[in-house]
């Protein structure tokens, strides 16, 4: 196999090939590192509730919840648990299921040909029987329990529901206990076959490791597998409408103090990986500008005790949604939601501050230059890299390139209270509120 080397405005040495069936392959080796890291993803994750029919390019719907089902169950297969095999090595392995891609990876200080070779064999090589997803449906269905009594979790859906009449986005990543149920071998079977086709995926090595190596391992294992004929995977467009679905959502949890996340639905989607890349780099330093530790706004909030250390502000987005959450915890909620658009009002007015958008922008440069000390964050940049079409070196390039009054239009067409919506856990004994069109309604 060529490697060829990605030329890049950094300097990194990032080098780039194909292995048998179509993997991209990306390394980035790293002298002095103790450690090294590897990650095989797939453009797969919880947006995909639906797999393609094979008749004809249909959709067909599955279970919510069966991209990270099928990420827990690729752990066991013939021979028992697959992570039993890293650690007799010395290495850790995990994985995670998110909106867009579902990632395997490992962690070691040595011996990594032999831990690559264990990760591309059990993720492409899937094991399933009746008895192993009823145990693993039984496993789950304790996970989802779990979710369900993390008040940041349901506070961050119970918001997303609000926020989506139908995107994907508003389905727990789990899935629910009853919808688990309905995950059969077959079906498992059939999502392997449609989303973790090589084409569909990219293998990612950083750290300290020999890379004339690492890839003769990875050509060699790919070689010795067996695919049909696939392609990358092409997500469409949610059919999702421009208005958030409901206002407001009220409701009593076992928690001490209220919980709030105000969310805004962004209804600037991209068309381009640019867009993209633009649109988030942009909200992030906007949102640092606003609500960072360091900025008036934050002490103004928090001098009049209404946020305290648990406050976060975020944004999060793919190629068809995207959306702002500010909160955390708070005696007064309604008082805080009430501040926060009147901050981001103020903010409107006076517009954005030079010398804060200019820390705010030195901030974000400092923590990407400080993530190529991760082989970790290297290797997770790599693969994100890959499926949304942006070069590694882009993003300190697009925040050269922006301006103040660049987060000053992106708080106007995006931070509006017409596109906001209101979640709220309070303490156990308080009424549940489910509200439409800013009115109240009992929900139970």
């Amino acid at each position: 196999m060529d490697l060829s080397t990605l030329d890049n405005a950094i300097g990194e040495r990032i080098l780039e090939g194909v292995l048998p069936h179509g993997l991209k392959l990306v390394m980035n080796p790293r002298a002095g590192f103790s450690r090294s890291f590897g990650m095989l993803a797939t453009h797969y994750g919880s947006l995909d509730s639906r797999v393609p029919d094979g008749q004809g390019g249909g959709l067909a719907a599955v279970p919510d919840g069966i991209a990270h089902f099928l990420e827990h169950k690729l752990f066991e297969d013939r021979d028992g648990d697959v992570s039993l095999r890293f650690s007799s090595r010395g290495a850790s392995c995990n994985a995670g299921t998110e909106f867009g891609k579902t990632a395997y990876h490992f962690s070691c200080a040595d011996r990594l040909e032999e831990n690559l070779e264990t990760l591309i064999r059990f993720v492409y090589d899937p094991w399933f029987t009746p008895e192993s997803v009823a145990k693993e449906q039984g496993i789950i269905a304790q996970e989802i329990r779990m979710y369900d009594d993390d008040p940041d979790w349901v506070v961050f859906f119970n918001l997303l529901e609000l926020l989506y009449h139908s995107h994907p986005v508003r389905i727990n990543i789990a899935g629910t206990v009853e919808s688990i149920r309905r995950i059969t071998p077959e079906l498992l079977f059939r999502c392997h076959r449609a989303f973790y086709h090589p084409r569909n995926m990219v293998l990612a090595v950083a750290g300290g490791f020999d890379e004339t190596r690492a890839a003769a391992v990875a050509e060699r294992v790919m070689g010795e597998l067996a695919f049909a004929p696939g392609t990358p995977w092409r997500r469409p467009r949610a059919d999702e409408p421009a208005a958030i679905a409901r206002k407001r959502h009220v409701q009593p949890f076992s928690v001490a103090r209220p919980q709030l996340a105000l969310g805004f639905k962004d209804g600037d989607l991209p068309t381009t990986p640019d867009d993209w890349l633009v649109r988030d780099l942009t909200t992030k330093l906007l949102l640092d500008v606003l609500f960072s530790a360091s900025s008036r706004h934050h002490e103004k909030l928090y001098a009049a005790d209404l946020i305290d250390d648990t406050f976060d502000a975020a944004y999060s987005g793919e190629h068809d949604f995207g959306f702002t959450i500010l909160g955390g915890e708070t005696d007064d909620p309604d008082r805080l939601a009430a501040a926060l658009h009147e901050t981001l009002a103020t903010a409107r007015r006076e517009g954005i501050d030079a010398a804060d958008f200019e820390l705010a922008r030195n901030r974000f440069l400092g923590r990407w230059v400080r993530a190529f000390n991760s082989a970790e964050s290297l290797a997770g940049a790599l693969v994100s890299g890959h499926f949304r079409g942006v070069r590694i070196d882009a993003l300190p390039q697009v925040a050269m390139r922006l301006t103040p009054g660049d987060l000053a239009r992106r708080l106007e067409s995006h931070l509006r209270e017409e596109c906001s919506a209101l979640s709220i856990l309070t303490p156990d004994g308080a009424r549940a509120v489910d509200a439409a069109d800013g009115d109240d309604d009992d929900a139970g």
